[in-house]
């Protein structure tokens, strides 16, 4: 774990501003793939195994002492794909500085390195951050994600917009190779596409998505799981197709 120089000062004020200027007191994690830079005009979430996201936590809505500081500190909490707690620290970030009164943010004093290994699981992981204002007593907790791919193909791939049925195969095969759910949300996505789209070439990509689904939530029961899971997540016409599909899996 080490310190993150916050670099282009002014860009990282413009680039913020609109989120900061808010007065309730919130947290930020900011991920970089550069060791002791940080560009904010960069925000870095999907990572390869054997990458490092160097992350730093920046907090709005604080509130300031007499003599101008400030006494926040954060805890964190750091989830793996499967929801395993990997780690946990209460205060493990604090920040007692003194701040020029038109500052609408801080950064706390510790920064969160965190390296990928060939033997991490692939997916989503999880960085909970609990705020604590311990001059105004507000506390405010809130996550970020950081997503992990074996190899910058399949990032590449399943960060893509889905836009062909070829994309369609490719994601289906990438979900049997690597078994990365987000292959499989992924396609998911696609779903809108059979009501949303006015292009009957876009219409039917959206049909072979739901198909696909269908057949394979059928077959595969960890694939019906990820459909459920992702209920939580999806809304409009994507839900209500993800609803039909998983109604029809275990109806029929």
């Amino acid at each position: 774990m080490g310190k993150i120089k916050i670099l282009t000062f002014a860009i990282f004020l413009s680039f913020i501003a609109s989120t900061l200027y808010a007065q309730d007191l919130n947290g930020f994690l900011y991920a970089s793939d550069q060791a002791e830079t940080f560009d904010p005009s960069k925000k870095v979430k999907e990572y390869v195994r054997g990458e490092t996201a160097y992350c730093v936590i920046l907090i709005k809505g604080f509130s300031i002492h007499a003599d101008n500081s400030v006494d926040l500190s954060g805890d964190i909490k750091f989830i793996d794909p499967s929801g395993n707690v990997l780690f946990e620290q209460k205060n493990y970030a604090k920040s007692k500085a003194t701040v020029e009164k038109n500052n609408q943010f801080v950064n706390l004093d510790n920064s969160l390195d965190i390296s990928f290994t060939d033997k991490d699981p692939l997916g989503m992981y999880i960085v909970e951050i609990n705020i604590k204002d311990k001059i105004s007593g507000a506390s405010n907790k809130s996550q970020s994600t950081l997503l992990l791919f074996d190899t910058k193909e399949s990032k590449n791939l399943i960060m893509a917009p889905v836009k062909t049925a070829k994309q369609l195969d490719d994601l289906w095969a990438e979900y049997f190779r690597s078994k990365n759910t987000w292959a499989i949300k992924r396609i998911i996505s696609a779903l809108k596409l059979r009501e949303e789209s006015t292009n009957i070439e876009d219409a039917a990509v959206g049909s072979a998505a739901a198909w696909s689904l269908e057949i394979n939530a059928k077959k595969y029961p960890e694939i019906l799981k990820i459909c459920k899971q992702s209920l939580e997540h999806t809304k409009g016409s994507t839900k209500e197709l993800l609803v039909e599909i998983i109604y029809k899996v275990e109806n029929k």
